[in-house]
């Protein structure tokens, strides 16, 4: 357990503010890089400041190098279409690693290793038989492989080898036998912590009653938060229902497309493709250029 003294009621701390905002409103010091004094927190709000300050230049041009970076990819011959169809057969495996880490607390680190790379490889393997089952066998390997039973059949085949095999590994793997050793274990998620903001201090107006330096247990976060855990289950199984079953099924009762509404098909997509281009494209560099603007406003005064 961290045992630091809160940032809100750091001396030190309160003086590198102080510092700063001096430093900020005169016409010499706006560009200084200033040193924080505080041993506990200095050196970690250094490192937050120069995350921010790059941040936004990092997410301009990524996102301004999506366009020829494409353009890169279909210029090399690279089946994108490929890839796409048979990408989730080697990234479907961290699915149920990721839940279990979540819902389930002897989940241990070496069950998502090992489950996550027999899961990928016997997804491959299964993929990789289905195709060679079929006529031209993996001699047509791009065709074969993107084919959908045998997309089907390797994603299916890593989901729940990772499942099964990352809780059988951690259930015979785990250290939990009381509870004392669940709370410790939950501990390890509640100490992971931003010193400068403090997870418990985004909770104080929802717990008014606790001392500043004392953290809500975790019956009262449950408690409090009831009605969203709540909420977000339900709209999770609602999407889930729409995407998994709804949709698909009202797709399979359609009849087959004369030519002419497949074409409306096709342009209705290219049209919703085109719009979310743009808005990736145009608004995400927009936005973190108005973001560079505006820290240089505030780095040099102009209003």
């Amino acid at each position: 357990m961290c045992e630091c003294v809160p940032v809100s009621e750091c001396p030190a701390c309160q003086d590198d503010l102080e510092r700063l905002a001096e430093l900020q409103t005169s016409p010499s010091g706006r560009f200084v890089q200033t040193v924080p004094s505080c041993v506990q927190h200095g050196q970690y709000r250094m490192y937050q400041e120069e995350l921010v300050r790059v941040k936004s230049w990092v997410l301009l041009w990524v996102t301004l190098g999506l366009v020829p970076g494409g353009l890169l990819l279909v210029r090399t011959g690279i089946d994108l279409n490929w890839i796409f169809m048979t990408g989730c057969i080697v990234t479907i495996q961290t699915f149920p690693g990721v839940v279990l880490s979540i819902v389930w607390v002897k989940t241990t680190g070496i069950g998502l290793i090992i489950g996550g790379i027999l899961g990928m490889l016997s997804g491959v393997c299964a993929c990789l038989l289905r195709a060679a089952s079929l006529e031209g066998g993996l001699t047509l390997f791009l065709k074969n492989t993107s084919e959908g039973y045998a997309v089907m059949a390797g994603s299916c085949v890593c989901f729940f080898v990772s499942l099964f095999v990352c809780v059988g590994v951690s259930w015979f793997t785990h250290r939990i036998q009381s509870d004392t050793d669940v709370q410790k274990e939950w501990q390890k998620l509640r100490d992971i912590d931003n010193k400068l903001s403090p997870w418990c201090e985004m909770y104080r107006e929802d717990f008014p009653q606790l001392p500043s330096n004392q953290r809500p247990t975790y019956q009262q976060l449950d408690q409090c938060f009831r009605r969203a855990k709540l909420t977000a289950v339900i709209g999770c199984v609602m999407c889930l229902v729409l995407f998994v079953l709804i949709i698909p099924g009202a797709m399979a009762a359609l009849h087959v497309l004369s030519k002419q509404e497949f074409q409306s098909f096709i342009m209705s997509l290219q049209i919703w493709t085109l719009i979310m281009a743009a808005v990736i494209v145009f608004l995400v560099p927009v936005e973190e250029i108005l973001n560079i603007v505006r820290q240089l406003r505030k780095k040099t005064g102009v209003s």
